[in-house]
């Protein structure tokens, strides 16, 4: 019979039972997992020219180029053919297959005949795949080939092959399909050790994989052997053109297909990747006029003999259209033939250069031709060309001179008279005048240290002058005090005939008169037929009616009549 004791006892037991297993539960799920990658890529595995190949021993070469986690469980050899029926060899070759180049010796169990021709290709099984090389056919010769790997050989290069060649005689030759080069001649040392052939023309190709196959050419028979793997290099012939400008191209000869990261051309002190056709306004900072150039192949770095020359601006091809300027103008910039020497290249710069100071030009935004002087000091100045790819200085010579004139003050004048200005003003410059206090405002151009220009109707009275040429900044600048001018109103001071009939002409005379505002006959408007800056001349008007009257001039609301009448017939 339980006690409560005993049920109490069994109740705290199996707590204690639960709480542990929950216990180890959660520290269970504290465990870490660590994820494992697999390779899963395809295993690689290539041929390699034979080495040895006779009735007594075959020499086989590959290559594995990748291997993936997966289980080996087979590295072997397959051979078809060598006794002279079809049936398969599978030969285990006993190695761990690694990366790399290895090499497999396999001695035939029954000899076969020289002159048999077998297949064979190389396999590796895994618990997942199976890779196998290219079928690679062979023929039973008696040509030991020691290993050499893949060569790299251009054009006109001696390919040199290391093995026994005793049974080889001149019914031989090699063939480069690839190239489709045929009936390659070869050379055989005294020992027959040694094979060599010249290295045919590589039909415009660098970088191409090729293959050298030894073959003898009989009636009946076609013996074919695989001598060496060769990695085609490219040579490039010298341009024929030594002199070029920046707009022009240097033909490259002698590689129409080729790749990009191994085949380089120099050109001065820059290596860049090769095209048969280069255009020199491509290359950014190209220094000096005489260029070093070659090419790089991988192998070979060659310099051509002789150098090219970049044609070069010289003095007589650039100046300023003007001899003489003023601080902070606008000059403009002759270049003959100006894309030919900086064709899609930096855009040169202008200084003028005395042995006190050197100015830098600003170039216009708007046209290259265009340049800016600043607030440049005064004096004769060269004119340089500044760029990477050398300077030129200009044979002209700038003067540059501050704005100056002078001019006799106070001075009366009527409208229409010349005012005439020295100074050192430059000849055919443009130059401003304005009238204060009004709109007025015109360009004349300059002679040589002398300005004329004629005082419009518009002044009357007191009036200044200002006397200045435009920046280029758009800014109108007035070297001094303006010039102070009386402008005097047109006088009225005779007239002929005295007397006259409709139809008649009339002459007036007068300083300046042909300004006046209105010319009246009596109180009838009249409109001169002819005129002079003293004179006029009109026409009596047809139906007047006779008799006495003044004739007079109105000019800014005040007139000025004749003291005698012209008497109307």
């Amino acid at each position: 019979m339980k006690t409560q004791y005993t049920t109490q006892k069994y109740n705290l037991l199996r707590t204690f039972i639960f709480l542990t297993a929950i216990l180890y539960m959660l520290s269970s799920c504290k465990k870490e997992y660590k994820t494992t990658y697999v390779d899963v890529s395809p295993n690689i595995i290539t041929n390699a020219p034979m080495g040895e190949i006779s009735p007594e021993k075959l020499v086989f070469n590959g290559m594995i180029q990748n291997l993936n986690s997966e289980t080996i469980e087979e590295f072997g050899l397959i051979i078809r053919g060598l006794d002279g029926t079809n049936d398969e060899i599978i030969v285990d070759m006993g190695i761990v297959p690694k990366l790399g180049f290895f090499q497999f010796s396999y001695k035939p169990k029954n000899k076969p005949e020289l002159g048999n021709q077998f297949t064979y290709y190389f396999y590796i099984k895994t618990d997942k795949s199976y890779a196998k090389s290219n079928v690679y056919q062979q023929t039973i010769d008696g040509i030991n080939i020691n290993a050499s790997g893949t060569l790299y050989k251009a054009e006109g290069d001696t390919v040199r092959i290391k093995g026994d060649f005793s049974n080889v005689d001149n019914k031989y030759s090699v063939d480069i399909k690839e190239l489709k080069a045929h009936l390659i001649p070869i050379v055989l040392n005294k020992e027959k050790t040694e094979l060599s052939f010249i290295m045919p023309a590589t039909l415009g190709t660098h970088n191409a994989f090729v293959s050298a196959v030894l073959n003898r050419y009989e009636s009946t028979t076609f013996y074919s052997r695989a001598l060496v793997d060769i990695r085609t290099l490219g040579r490039l012939k010298a341009p024929t053109m030594r002199t070029y400008y920046l707009d022009e191209i240097i033909n490259f000869e002698g590689v129409n297909s080729y790749d990009n990261n191994s085949l380089r051309v120099i050109i001065g002190d820059q290596i860049i990747p090769y095209h048969r056709e280069i255009s020199l306004s491509t290359i950014k900072n190209i220094k000096g006029n005489h260029l070093r150039i070659g090419y790089l192949n991988g192998r070979d770095s060659v310099i051509f003999p002789g150098i090219i020359t970049i044609a070069r601006a010289t003095p007589d091809l650039f100046r300023l259209t003007a001899k003489e300027a003023h601080p902070n103008t606008m000059v403009r910039f002759q270049f003959d033939e100006y894309n030919k020497y900086y064709y899609n290249q930096e855009v040169p710069t202008l200084s003028l250069t005395n042995s006190n100071n050197d100015y830098q030009l600003k170039r216009s935004p708007h046209d290259y031709s265009e340049y800016y002087l600043d607030d440049v000091q005064e004096g004769n100045y060269s004119l340089l060309l500044n760029h990477p790819i050398g300077n030129v200085a200009s044979s002209q010579t700038i003067k540059i001179k501050p704005f100056q004139w002078s001019a006799l003050n106070n001075t009366e004048l009527y409208i229409g008279d010349m005012i005439s200005i020295s100074g050192n003003f430059i000849a055919g410059y443009a130059y401003t005048v304005k009238l204060e206090n009004s709109d007025y405002e015109n360009e004349y151009r300059a002679e040589k240290d002398k300005l004329t220009f004629q005082v419009p109707s518009i002044a009357m009275g007191q009036s200044s002058w200002k006397i200045g040429y435009k920046q280029y900044n758009g800014q109108q600048f007035f070297p001094s005090d303006p010039l102070k001018i009386t402008v005097l109103a047109p006088t009225f001071d005779s007239f002929s005939p005295a007397k006259g009939t409709s139809g008649e002409i009339i002459t007036m005379k007068g300083k300046a008169i042909k300004y006046a505002d209105q010319v009246f006959i009596g109180d009838i408007p009249i409109i001169p037929i002819s005129y002079s800056d003293d004179e006029i001349m009109f026409q009596i008007p047809l139906g007047i009616s006779k008799g006495k009257v003044r004739l007079s001039i109105v000019n800014n609301g005040k007139v000025i009549s004749s003291s005698d009448y012209f008497e109307i017939n």
